[in-house]
């Protein structure tokens, strides 16, 4: 597959993790001995990530700045970036079992049961176009 046509299906995806009592790993790089994280319960988290949606899409913050102040998940030192997903796929990005990534930013608001929020943003053009420069450069 080339490169334009792996970047034609693929999109950049960030999100924002708030860790909880029932999370499998109870401790965070903000939280390294967990004990935040055990007291917070699912209903809690979900609590959390709806004000920061709400913050978000009101145009009080902006997502990348909340994620690195607020998110549990270590991609909060890049603004909750996760790097490139595939479109349409049901790849599983955090917790947050994404069944459909559209090519447009879009934001996906929090669920009862999950405790992230995601953001689905541009294509991934740059970043696939400089691997691609770099493993030539590297042959």
């Amino acid at each position: 597959m080339s490169a334009s046509t792996t970047t034609a299906n693929q999109v950049r995806a960030s999100h924002i993790l708030i860790k909880h009592q029932g999370s499998r790993r109870k401790a965070s790089w903000k939280d390294p001995e967990g004990q935040v994280i055990m007291n917070t319960t699912r209903e809690s988290a979900v609590s959390q990530l709806k004000s920061l949606y709400d913050d978000i899409v009101s145009g009080k913050a902006k997502f990348e700045d909340i994620a690195s102040r607020s998110s549990d998940c270590s991609s909060a030192k890049r603004g909750g970036d996760l790097g490139c997903v595939w479109l349409e796929s049901k790849r599983d990005v955090g917790n947050s079992n994404v069944l459909k990534i559209t090519a447009k930013r879009t934001i996906y608001k929090p669920r009862a049961e999950k405790t992230t929020v995601l953001l689905a943003g541009a294509r991934c053009r740059s970043l696939l176009k400089k691997q691609h420069m770099l493993s030539r450069s590297v042959r």
